[in-house]
């Protein structure tokens, strides 16, 4: 998804979908570290809703550009949370849950305005924020550092194979953007996302018929 693409009609609607996509993301790992004991997202003002307290100038405008960025991580200290281990991996995976929570609640939204017959602007913003909460949450599930796919990796591997994969840190976010932006990526992740795109929006129609009667029609 390029900024090209988009246009400027385009990227003002995709826009708050991606604030969506990125403060929801960081707050669940601040949330749920704060949950399991560590103190210190909530020391460094990261238990916010605010964007002011998560947007990164430089990731914010390249997710933008080529559906490729990051908010500021949130700090943790792992040590300090109960079950110090599965702590670390249920913070981890918070992240990309609220993304694909989000984009769920999001189709379903969608649906029901059809259904009412709010077309256009406002079905239009929030049909991109469920494709960019879920392509979101999908690209973070990734076990390459520095996703949380491979925070969430580690949990599961010996001590001797997480540093292999700690090792990673140093190339792995540079070869994702080598992928990302030649288009290569987009290539093999594109299939992806529409196979599991289809998935929560036949989900969210299931659940659209089960409380309010009607099928997504």
């Amino acid at each position: 998804m390029l900024l090209g693409n988009w246009g400027l009609a385009g990227l003002l609607m995709a826009l708050p979908g991606m604030v969506l996509a990125l403060v929801f993301h960081e707050y669940a790992h601040a949330l749920t570290a704060t949950w399991l004991g560590d103190p210190t997202p909530r020391l460094s003002g990261r238990l916010s809703l605010s964007p002011q307290a998560h947007l990164d100038p430089l990731g914010t405008i390249l997710f933008l550009v080529a559906g490729f960025g990051w908010a500021k991580p949130v700090p943790i200290a792992p040590w300090r949370m109960r079950w110090r281990r599965w702590g670390e991996v249920a913070t981890a995976a918070a992240g990309p849950a609220a993304n694909l929570t989000l984009a769920f609640v999001l189709a379903v939204l969608e649906i029901w305005l059809i259904r009412r017959g709010f077309g256009g602007p406002v079905q239009q913003i929030i049909g991109e924020g469920f494709l960019l909460n879920l392509s979101f949450g999908l690209f973070n599930l990734l076990p390459v550092p520095p996703l949380d796919g491979s925070a969430i990796l580690g949990g599961f591997l010996s001590s001797r194979q997480g540093t292999i994969l700690a090792g990673l840190n140093n190339y792995g976010g540079l070869l994702l953007l080598v992928l990302v932006l030649s288009g290569f990526f987009w290539r093999i992740f594109g299939p992806v996302l529409s196979t599991v795109a289809v998935a929560w929006q036949s989900g969210a129609g299931t659940m659209f018929a089960l409380f309010w009667g009607r099928g997504p029609g």
